[in-house]
């Protein structure tokens, strides 16, 4: 696994949040905001918006990580990781998530 080490000296880590599920991606707003050195820069609730976002050029600030749900209800997290990788290969790291499902006989 690749891993992206981010220098910093008095500039926040930017971060970038897609989800679909707006009341998670609120709260992990509201918790990250908290936290001194972070800077939430963008967020959007579908692959469309992500894609749109992260591939500006003109979008500023670029994040330097996003949040990025696997389950995206047009595109999957995969292939938007995929699609903005190849065009900016060092510029983010990605941390897909997705949801764990459990049933039980009982």
């Amino acid at each position: 696994m690749n891993s992206v080490k981010i220098k910093r000296k008095n500039s926040p880590i930017k971060i970038f949040l897609a989800d679909d599920h707006t009341l998670f991606r609120e709260g992990l707003k509201r918790i990250l905001e908290t936290e001194k050195g972070i800077k939430v820069v963008g967020e959007t609730e579908n692959g469309r918006q992500t894609l749109d976002q992260l591939l500006d050029p003109r979008a500023a600030p670029a994040p330097d990580i996003v949040l990025l749900d696997i389950n995206l209800p047009d595109i999957s997290g995969i292939k938007i990781t995929h699609s903005v990788k190849q065009k900016h290969k060092n510029h983010h790291s990605f941390n897909v998530r997705g949801r764990i499902s459990y049933s039980s006989g009982f």
